[in-house]
């Protein structure tokens, strides 16, 4: 099973523009996160899903400097992008990361694949309010990224990859990924959004100038230097989560 991690990734962001362009320990946002992803030995590929904007550009060239592949589609239509990403690269799944979450655990994605190829759902996914934000990410078959394309019709649909794989959870067969007990604090999140993510992410990563921490150690350090952790915003879906439970 050919198995290509997207990295969805833009520089236009409103909130904290060129982010992926910050540095920590010297190293740009975006390669910290494809220095992770090289570690996960299942990925048959590593596509960058970036825009046509222009100012884009400099993530093209980072992708190639990194002898990664990329994709360039439309800014609005994420679900196409990444869909289009998948099928450039002949990809059978995809991982899909954000530039937004350089600290994904190699080590608990390794283990994820093992589960998804054993068990050949059509997605799995993080448990919700179960691991901290940012560590994995969620695996789809490209068949459900064509599917969903084919039926979406709303903007939040088009913007948000597994909007209606989660809102249509029928229709799929999902692999929910859980959490053990001492992985479980959806009250810390490293995704970095605003410029307050960045300063939180820059004082965890002052302890691991390697690159290699996984998500314990990730853990152990806020709780250990007593740094400040981020709370989730939770989105509030009864609906998703009533169906969730009966899947359980």
């Amino acid at each position: 099973m050919r198995i290509v991690a997207t990295i969805e990734a833009r520089l236009n962001s409103k909130r904290l523009p060129k982010k992926h362009l910050y540095k920590i320990n010297g190293k740009l946002i975006i390669n910290i996160l494809i220095e992770r992803l090289k570690k996960i030995k299942s990925l048959t590929k590593i596509v960058l899903s970036t825009t046509n904007n222009k100012i884009d550009d400099e993530l093209v060239k980072i992708a190639k400097k990194n002898r990664i592949g990329f994709y360039r589609g439309s800014e609005d239509n994420v679900l196409e992008r990444v869909t289009k990403s998948a099928r450039k690269y002949s990809a059978d799944a995809i991982l899909q990361t954000s530039g937004d979450c350089p600290l994904i655990d190699y080590s608990l994605v390794n283990h994820q694949i093992e589960m998804f190829k054993l068990n050949n759902p059509d997605v799995s996914t993080p448990y919700w309010f179960n691991f901290p934000g940012g560590v994995c990410a969620p695996i789809i078959k490209v068949s459900a990224l064509q599917k969903s394309l084919k039926n979406s019709k709303t903007t939040s649909d088009y913007e948000h990859v597994t909007n209606y794989i989660f809102n249509n959870q029928k229709k799929f067969k999902i692999l929910y990924f859980l959490a053990t007990n001492s992985l479980k604090h959806p009250n810390i999140e490293f995704i970095l959004d605003t410029y307050d993510d960045f300063l939180f992410l820059k004082k965890i990563m002052k302890f691991d100038t390697q690159n290699n921490f996984t998500t314990t150690q990730l853990i152990d350090i806020c709780k250990k230097k007593k740094i400040l952790r981020k709370k989730k915003i939770i989105r509030k879906n009864k609906d998703r989560k009533r169906f969730i439970m009966k899947s359980l």
